[in-house]
C-alpha cells in the first residue's frame, strides 16, 4: 500500500506537484536525495580532486596559486554560482518565471555535467602533489579538497584494495597486507614470497591505513572508488535529465500538432508515432554507439539523443489525447472566435491544460534513461575509461572477493532510480484529474 497523501487547494500544476511531494514523506526524502546527488555532481571537482584549492609559497619572493579553481571551465564556474539560486527558486518562489528558470537550470546542469564529464582528457592527473613533495614551494601551505584524489589518479600498490575501515585492508610499511586473504603466503614449492610494492602516500592524502584513505575501496588501478562514484554521478544523472527533457519537448510538440490540427496531419503523425514505437530502444542505442565517433559526439549525448528519439511517442500519445479532448472546449472555441492564430491557441490555451500527463511521463523517463545508461556502460558501450559511470564501475571486476566494486555503484543506481520513481508517483498523483477535481485528497484515503 502506498502512503496516504494530502494535496493543497487546486492550483496550477507546479503548486499541486509541490503540495503532493510535501504530503508524502517518501517523496520528500527522494527529492532531497536527488538534489543532493545533483549538487554533488555539479561540485564534484571541488569535492574530490588531486589539485589543491590553494597553494602558497613560504619564501619571501613566493606567490600563491589556486590550481583547482583555474582548472574549472567557465560553464562549470557559472553553474556552481547559479545552482544555489535555482534551488532557492525551486523551494520558495511561486512565480512562473522562477519555475521556468528552475527547469532551464536543471537542463543546463545536465548539459554542463555531461559535457564536462565527456571532455575530461584520459588520465588527466596533475603534477601539483609531486611539485609540493619536491619542495618547490619552500614548505608553504596547501589546502586540498575533502577528498584529495582525482578520478583518474592511480596507485598500483593499492590495486583492488578493500575499504580501509575494515581490518583486512591494513597494509604494512613494506606494502604487504597484514591479515586477511591477501596477506602474503610463501609459495608451497619454492617458499618464495612475492615482493610487495610500498604504498606511496602523496602530499595531502590520508595516512596509509587511515579509515578515510579509501572509504569505499579502490579499483584495479588503485583509483579511489568514492571519488569515481562522485564523478560518475555526472554521467548517470546527465543522461536521465537530458533524455527526459528531449523526449518531453518532442512528444509535446508532435502530440499538440496531431491533436489540434486533426485530419491528414493527425493521420500522418499518428502513423509516424506507431512506426517509432516499433523500434527497440536498447538495441537502437547499441547501434548508434557502435557507429558514431565518441570524439565527435560524446556517448553521454548520443545515449540521451537516442533514448529521446525512441521514447517521445508515449508522451505524444498522451498529449494528443488531451488536446483532442480540449480543442472543442468553450475557452478554445472562444479563442478561435476572437481571431487568435492557431499557435497562440495551442501554446496559451490548450497546452497548459493538456501537459499534465506529459510531465508525469517525463518524470518516470528520467529514471529509465539513467537505467539504460547504466546497462550500456556495464556492457562496455557507454562512456569509456577513464571517464567513470556507475554502470562501468560495476563492471570493473566480477570477482566475488572484490565485492565493494559491485556493491556501492549498484546501490547508487538502485537508490537514484528508486528516488526518481518515488518523485514520479507524487507527480502522477498531483496531476491525476480524478484526485485534482476534489480539491483535496482525503487524509484517510489510501492510494493504490
Amino acid at each position: 500500500m502506498a502512503e496516504p497523501a494530502i494535496v493543497g487547494p487546486r492550483g496550477d500544476a507546479f503548486s499541486r506537484i509541490r503540495s503532493s511531494i510535501r504530503a508524502r514523506p517518501s517523496a520528500r526524502i527522494a527529492l532531497a536525495i536527488l538534489l543532493c546527488l545533483g549538487t554533488v555532481a555539479i561540485f564534484a571537482p571541488c569535492l574530490a580532486n588531486d589539485r589543491p584549492w590553494f597553494v602558497r609559497s613560504a619564501s619571501s619572493g613566493g606567490g600563491s596559486w589556486s590550481p583547482l579553481l583555474e582548472s574549472l571551465s567557465p560553464l562549470e564556474r557559472v553553474l556552481m554560482c547559479l545552482w544555489p539560486l535555482a534551488l532557492a527558486a525551486l523551494f520558495w518562489s511561486r512565480r512562473f518565471g522562477s519555475r521556468a528558470a528552475v527547469f532551464v537550470a536543471f537542463l543546463v546542469a545536465g548539459t554542463v555535467c555531461g559535457s564536462s564529464a565527456s571532455s575530461r582528457t584520459p588520465f588527466a592527473t596533475s603534477d601539483w602533489k609531486a611539485r609540493i613533495a619536491s619542495g618547490e614551494f619552500d614548505a608553504g601551505s596547501a589546502v586540498f579538497p575533502p577528498l584529495r584524489m582525482g578520478f583518474a589518479e592511480t596507485n598500483l600498490a593499492e590495486s583492488y584494495r578493500p575499504p580501509t575501515w575494515i581490518a583486512s585492508a591494513e597494509i604494512s610499511a613494506g606494502g604487504a597486507y597484514v591479515r586477511g586473504p591477501r596477506a602474503p603466503i610463501p609459495d608451497p614449492v619454492t617458499g618464495v614470497v612475492a615482493a610487495p610494492s610500498p604504498v606511496e602516500v602523496r602530499p595531502g592524502e590520508p595516512a596509509r591505513n587511515s579509515p578515510w584513505r579509501h572509504a569505499l575501496g579502490a579499483d584495479s588501478l588503485g583509483r579511489d572508488l568514492l571519488v569515481r562514484l562522485l564523478y560518475g554521478a555526472r554521467v548517470s544523472l546527465s543522461v536521465g535529465l537530458l533524455s527526459a527533457a528531449a523526449l518531453f519537448l518532442i512528444g509535446v510538440l508532435v502530440g499538440a500538432l496531431a491533436g489540434y490540427c486533426g485530419g491528414a496531419v493527425d493521420l500522418l503523425l499518428s502513423r509516424g508515432i506507431e512506426v517509432v514505437l516499433c523500434f527497440p530502444a536498447f538495441f537502437l542505442v547499441l547501434l548508434v554507439l557502435s557507429t558514431t565517433d565518441p570524439d565527435v559526439l560524446p556517448p553521454v549525448f548520443s545515449i540521451a539523443a537516442v533514448i529521446a528519439l525512441v521514447g517521445w511517442p508515449s508522451v505524444a500519445r498522451l498529449v494528443r489525447a488531451e488536446v483532442l479532448r480540449l480543442r472543442d472546449a468553450d475557452f478554445v472555441v472562444a479563442a478561435r472566435a476572437l481571431g487568435f492564430p492557431p499557435w497562440r491557441a495551442i501554446l496559451v490555451h490548450v497546452l497548459p491544460n493538456a501537459i499534465g500527463p506529459a510531465i508525469v511521463a517525463a518524470s518516470f523517463a528520467v529514471g529509465s534513461g539513467a537505467l539504460v545508461e547504466a546497462a550500456l556502460s556495464y556492457l562496455g558501450f557507454g562512456v569509456q575509461q577513464p571517464i567513470p559511470s556507475w554502470g562501468s564501475l560495476v563492471n570493473e571486476s566480477h570477482h566475488a572477493g572484490h565485492w565493494w566494486l559491485q556493491l556501492f555503484p549498484g546501490l547508487a543506481i538502485l537508490v537514484s532510480v528508486a528516488c526518481y520513481n518515488l518523485v514520479g508517483e507524487a507527480v502522477r498523483d498531483a496531476l491525476d484529474p480524478k484526485l485534482v477535481d476534489r480539491g483535496l485528497f482525503d487524509r484517510s484515503e489510501v492510494l493504490r
